[in-house]
């Protein structure tokens, strides 16, 4: 008993350093998803914009989450660093 009770106090005495160095603030950590898949794919216009459709609605715990092939996923890279790094 005397073991639990010096756990919990260490515990709370430990959530109390926490806050402190934190702050009492609401602010909240945020993410965005990123699922890689595999190669493009061959969708018909109808299939694409229901996978568009679908993403746009797709959510985890409240935050967006975007879906990419493989192939779009370098096409992005490729543009991203020729335009921001000119490599």
């Amino acid at each position: 008993m005397l073991a639990e009770n010096r756990k919990s106090r260490q515990i709370c005495a430990r959530v109390s350093n926490l806050r402190r160095f934190c702050g009492r603030s609401s602010r909240r950590a945020t993410f965005h998803g990123l699922i890689v898949i595999g190669k493009d794919m061959n969708l018909s216009p109808r299939e694409r914009d229901r996978l568009k459709w679908r993403l746009g609605r797709t959510m985890i715990d409240s935050n967006a989450i975007s879906c990419v092939s493989f192939n779009g996923l370098c096409d992005d890279l490729d543009y991203w660093l020729e335009t921001y790094h000119r490599v």
